[in-house]
């Protein structure tokens, strides 16, 4: 009898010290990032991109915005942007509709000899074909700013396969926003060095470098706030962009939408995640607001449900 309550006791103990272990092991992934090789001197740097990518329609566009943006010619999801009077290789990744007659092109464009990675929404009226807007933004400090274009523009509405080809980038780690805090065991930011998070198995150091308050792009207690991030597999050497969002009504999930990764393309990682997640923010509310077209039709419903 003596023996078996010996035995039930170490049991007891053994399974004690495995939770414990587990938890601790779990607050510890939460609290401590990984460690990654690179420093804030190193550059990120990938191979030229050469693969296929899946889009949910493939986009046309032949025209131009009127300051920063200047000709667009994209063919079969694919060709070149003038930005910053540079041409440069560009690629159409997400066909966004907003209602019945507007819909917005999301475009990645890499430009090599300035180290800038940048991207342009594309706003098309889906009745007449043609365009009438443009925003952008890049990783060299340029905030999400709006133009008037002009052109024509459409797209397939058929899921397909396009052939990508992107030249070889190599740009330092952006600067990061500060005043913005993500704790979770899969994603992760204190608002002064780079954060990480954990996508398709691979953990990714992550430098927010710009953000867009939305908190009045919805009714009160709605809104979002988006952080634009690049994301880095130092392993890999895989490049990637995405926008975090903070969701007002839900200060329990962080959302990282629009991704695209280069050389990998959609390979290595997916496009839409959320993570289970606490966030905060201190900045002060932006100058600039929105301009009304982007507040009205926003779509948050692509946030994956919880």
């Amino acid at each position: 009898m003596v023996e078996r309550s010996r035995a039930a006791c170490r049991c007891v103990f053994f399974l004690f010290t495995v939770f414990g272990f587990f938890t601790h092991t779990t607050h510890a992934l939460a609290a401590n990032p990984p460690l990654f090789s690179t420093s804030p001197a190193d550059l990120l740097a990938v191979e030229p991109t050469a693969g296929l990518l899946n889009v949910s329609s493939v986009v046309e566009v032949n025209g131009s915005g009127s300051g920063v943006v200047g000709e667009i010619r994209i063919y079969q999801g694919v060709g070149t942007v003038v930005y910053r009077k540079i041409k440069t290789p560009a690629v159409a990744y997400v066909v966004q509709p907003y209602d019945s007659y507007r819909i917005a092109y999301q475009i990645l464009l890499v430009q090599p000899s300035t180290s800038t990675l940048a991207r342009i929404s594309v706003y098309c009226n889906n009745a007449t074909k043609s365009i009438f807007g443009v925003y952008h933004e890049d990783t060299n400090g340029t905030i999400w700013s709006y133009e008037v274009g002009s052109g024509t523009c459409g797209d397939s509405h058929i899921p397909a396969t396009i052939n990508v080809t992107l030249p070889a980038i190599s740009l330092p780690p952006p600067a990061l926003v500060p005043g913005a805090f993500i704790q979770g065991t899969r994603i992760s930011y204190n608002g002064i060095a780079p954060g990480w998070v954990r996508a398709n198995h691979i953990t990714w150091q992550m430098f927010p470098y710009s953000y867009l308050d939305c908190s009045w792009c919805a009714p009160p207690g709605h809104g979002w706030y988006e952080y634009f991030s690049l994301l880095w597999d130092s392993a890999g050497k895989q490049l990637g962009f995405g926008i975090i969002y903070f969701l007002e009504e839900r200060p329990d999930i962080v959302l990282l939408d629009y991704c695209i990764g280069v050389p990998s393309l959609g390979k290595a990682l997916p496009l839409n995640n959320a993570f289970y997640a606490s966030w905060n923010r201190t900045q002060a509310r932006a100058p600039v607001k929105p301009l009304p077209e982007y507040r009205r039709s926003h779509p948050l419903a692509r946030a994956i449900e919880f």
